[in-house]
């Protein structure tokens, strides 16, 4: 099933969303203190407070009022310690426990969703960190990608979109033929790949260095087109295809949000700035 097809017939409409909300636990085997934890006081990202909320509340809303989504499935917070809304259960909400690594999430989270026996081979992917989404960038990313084919969808964003909805981000940016980027939290995901393949999702997950060292073997005129940042977009998902053997897109968005995780200390600091000084509105 090609995710263009679905478009031309608008056979699927919503997706199944995973939000992964979990953290390394001590004694596991990449286990590093986290400076936001210990700057919050508290032991998972998604439970941080911005206006008397947990963050991951926030994050569901605004994929709630999208109406792009079927189902809600948190992997990695224990069910107990969120307290869900009862105008948020619409929609059936449920959890995984698993204190292993970002990809053992996500497969875990893949072969629940290969079980439902869903309409969708598709999923959309976020992290429980991004309060400050909205409905209007989660579809405008979805419109956008119901336009391509690919196994992997991410959300990239231009430094001057963020740097103007969120100064002093402290975000990395890969310098592209087109300009500087950073990566979205948010991506559509062929889930059914995940469970099929394991090492898929343990290469994309690796460090940036990785995939260039591999793309070297590949295509050496590519590689030191990149080392000089005269690779383009559509050439770095052609190398990066290659490297993890899937079809990976790149969508380009005008929506900061999407590229906003709170992940340290300053960018906790900002957000909850922002929204004090009234320049960025949560979803409750």
């Amino acid at each position: 099933m090609i995710l263009k097809e679905e478009a031309m017939n608008d056979k699927i409409k919503r997706f199944p969303l995973v939000i992964l909300a979990g953290t390394e636990k001590p004694g596991s085997k990449k286990f590093k203190k986290d400076k936001l934890l210990e700057y919050a006081n508290i032991d998972y990202k998604a439970l941080i407070e911005i206006n008397g909320k947990p963050m991951i509340l926030y994050l569901i809303k605004s994929f709630l009022d999208s109406g792009r989504i079927s189902e809600i499935l948190i992997v990695g917070l224990p069910e107990e310690r969120l307290e869900i809304p009862e105008e948020f259960k619409k929609i059936p909400i449920n959890f995984i426990e698993n204190d292993g690594t970002h990809a053992e999430k996500i497969i875990e989270a893949s072969k629940y969703l290969v079980n439902q026996k869903l309409e969708t081979e598709y999923a959309l992917f976020i992290g429980g960190d991004v309060p400050t989404i909205t409905p209007e960038a989660i579809n405008d990313f979805i419109d956008k990608c119901r336009l391509d084919e690919a196994d992997f969808f991410f959300s990239i964003i231009r430094e001057e979109t963020m740097n103007q909805k969120f100064p002093n981000n402290k975000r990395t940016y890969a310098h592209m033929k087109e300009g500087r980027f950073c990566g979205g939290d948010l991506q559509l995901v062929r889930y059914t790949l995940a469970n099929e393949r394991k090492e898929i999702i343990e290469k994309i997950l690796n460090n940036r260095k990785s995939v260039i060292k591999q793309a070297f073997f590949i295509s050496p005129l590519a590689f030191f087109k990149f080392m000089l940042h005269k690779v383009s977009i559509p050439e770095a998902e052609k190398i990066i295809s290659k490297v993890i053997n899937a079809r990976i897109k790149g969508v380009v968005s005008d929506y900061a949000v999407l590229g906003f995780d709170v992940d340290k200390p300053n960018q906790l600091d900002l957000v909850r700035s922002l929204v004090n000084q009234g320049k960025i509105k949560l979803s409750l």
